[in-house]
């Protein structure tokens, strides 16, 4: 449904409301056959937005569940995972159970549909042993019928995983693994094939195959994982430039978990790389170059020096927005402007940034016009976001008249980066430590609810609730990884920001560039419906950090005090004067 190129943004919501409007008669009617409906159903998957048709769609496919093949079933299943509705385990457990029941269907599954049915499963964390032992059985012989059959056939050709028939490809094998590893599901014939794999063709995985194939050997621990993670080191080392954040992290813990001592491969993914991102809308610069680590850090610690999925796709849908109002999904939550510019223009405005990294929402916001702090907690994350930002954003001109210009007067930063760890300032507001006038106009953060800790989050959303007022919006993006029901809007975090006053909107995913809609990236947009309340929770631990923040702005005046004392005047002794003795009267 990319029609947009042809008949712009308008035209193409035009057609896919009609086009909606006539799959939902059409359903209603029945007339479409179970093939149409698959395809129906996965294509609707990519799209969050017409809820109503994927409604209808799950209801009409699960009264007619038994008319599909199983080959049918195992896509439907794989659309399902994609777009991960909130009654999305009941679709999947239907599904086992229609398979389950025919031993048969089983056999009639290929290495792609067996990949796509136990790839759901695991994403949505839909337990069904009886049914996930079958189709794993299922994988082994067709693992052991495909290799052997190669081998007779011609000695000198590859391994035969990616043939036609009852063959695996390396991204097959790579989401198997993954799969069996991710429902702690053991199955000695597969995991043995997998190394093998592993061990032989190695460098025809990409990154993603690589950090999946790796997670999943690393977890379940068979007898040869340690060499087949040696060999996939090998094709990982030669590979880095293309390993994203996610991948990275996951690669180099499967690395650890192993105990392969690969000290080439840690270099590889230690050392500092130049990232260069393209953005058309952001006329006349469109390009930004930033230092990176690929491997986020010694032992994982400093996550911030690398770009994760949803800061990149945070940031290229930023690019193409104008002005706040642009987006039609963002216009209606906007709270009262402060300036008298309104959101009609991102100039002027200030931005506050959390867990900025390396940088890039941050100078995206720059280049637009936003008066941006960036910010985060970690020391060694601060000084490649300083150098991003000098390199990125105060551009020099060598021009004698620019020169000129520029000492007559002095030009205003676009951005600023400041050291912010999460709610270290109990008696005073966040924007008054980071040196603003009044609360931003924006407040950003990518990938920052993640990990299921709700001390962190407590910190998160006290940081927020400091840093906002009543005409303040908050943007949060998230990738994979965040933390459970953040991608529904539910969890522990919504109900902490819900306590200190915030509403929230989930926009459709289809606002980000395609490729990462499929990587599962997902945004929100906050703000406060009325003012926050002092927080109640943890009360010891607020007094305690209240009393350490007096304790030290006590010493901090005493110092002042006494490097600047003023001689003290002594006082003067009188001389004591002896009481007047009355005589006595003469008689």
């Amino acid at each position: 449904m990319g029609i947009e190129p042809l008949f712009g943004r308008e035209g193409e919501e035009k057609f896919r409301g009609v086009f909606d409007s006539e799959v939902l008669g059409r359903l209603r009617e029945k007339r479409f056959n179970p093939t149409e409906m698959v395809m129906l159903i996965w294509a609707y998957a990519q799209r969050e937005e017409s809820k109503a048709v994927i409604r209808d769609l799950f209801s009409v496919f699960m009264s007619e569940i038994q008319s599909f093949s199983p080959p049918e079933l195992a896509m439907v299943a794989n659309g399902i995972a994609k777009s991960n509705p909130i009654n999305s385990e009941t679709f999947l457990q239907k599904i086992a159970q229609a398979l389950s029941c025919n031993a048969r269907a089983l056999t009639t599954l290929s290495p792609l549909d067996v990949s796509n049915l136990l790839w759901a499963f695991a994403r949505v964390d839909v337990v069904h042993k009886k049914f996930f032992s079958q189709v794993a059985e299922h994988a082994a012989t067709l693992l052991q019928n495909g290799s052997s059959s190669t081998n007779e056939e011609n000695s000198n050709s590859r391994v035969g995983y990616e043939q036609k028939n009852n063959q695996f490809q390396p991204k097959h094998i790579s989401n198997l693994i993954w799969a069996l590893a991710r429902t702690a599901t053991r199955h000695p014939k597969i995991e043995a094939a997998a190394e093998k794999f592993a061990m032989e063709r190695a460098m025809e995985l990409n990154p993603r195959d690589l950090a999946n194939l790796g997670w999943g050997l690393a977890v379940l621990g068979g007898k040869k994982r340690k060499k087949a993670l040696s060999s996939l080191g090998l094709s990982a080392r030669s590979k880095v430039r293309e390993f994203n954040a996610q991948e990275s992290s996951k690669f180099l813990w499967a690395i650890t978990k192993a105990e392969v001592n690969d000290p080439k491969l840690q270099n590889a993914f230690m050392s500092k790389l130049d990232l260069t991102f393209n953005f058309p809308a952001l006329n006349p610069n469109p390009n930004i170059t930033l230092s990176s680590i690929p491997g986020g850090g010694r032992n994982l610690k400093n996550t911030g020096t690398a770009v994760w999925d949803a800061s990149y796709a945070f940031s290229e849908w930023l690019s193409r927005q104008n002005s706040p109002n642009s987006s039609k999904f963002l216009h209606d939550f906007l709270p009262p402007p402060r300036r008298e510019s309104g959101w009609d223009t991102w100039k002027g405005k200030r931005g506050v940034e959390l867990g900025s990294g390396i940088g890039l929402v941050s100078i995206v916001s720059a280049r637009l016009g936003v008066k941006i702090w960036a910010t985060d907690g970690d020391p060694e994350v601060i000084k490649l976001l300083k150098g991003n930002a000098k390199r990125n954003v105060q551009i020099k001109d060598t021009s004698a008249e620019k020169k000129k210009e520029k000492k007559k007067k002095k030009k205003k930063k676009l951005m600023r980066v400041r050291l912010l760890k999460w709610k270290e300032f109990p008696d005073e507001a966040a924007w008054r430590c980071l040196g603003l006038k009044t609360p931003p106009d924006v407040v950003m953060a990518t990938g920052v609810v993640y990990g299921s800790d709700p001390s962190v989050f407590h910190l998160l959303v006290e940081t927020i609730a400091s840093l906002c007022d009543m005409h303040t919006i908050v943007l949060l993006a998230h990738g994979q990884g965040a933390a459970p029901g953040l991608h529904h809007s539910v969890g522990d975090f919504f109900d902490m920001a819900e306590k200190k006053g915030f509403e929230h909107k989930k926009l459709p995913n289809t606002i980000f560039h395609p490729e990462y809609q499929r990587r599962g990236c997902v945004m929100h947009a906050l703000r406060l419906r009325s003012l926050p309340k002092k927080s109640t929770e943890n009360p010891s631990k607020a007094k305690k950090l209240s009393e350490d923040y007096v304790k030290k702005k006590r010493k901090r005046v005493k110092s002042q005090h006494s490097s600047a004392k003023k001689p003290v005047r002594k006082k003067s002794k009188k001389a004591k004067v002896k009481p007047h003795k009355r005589e006595k009267p003469i008689v």
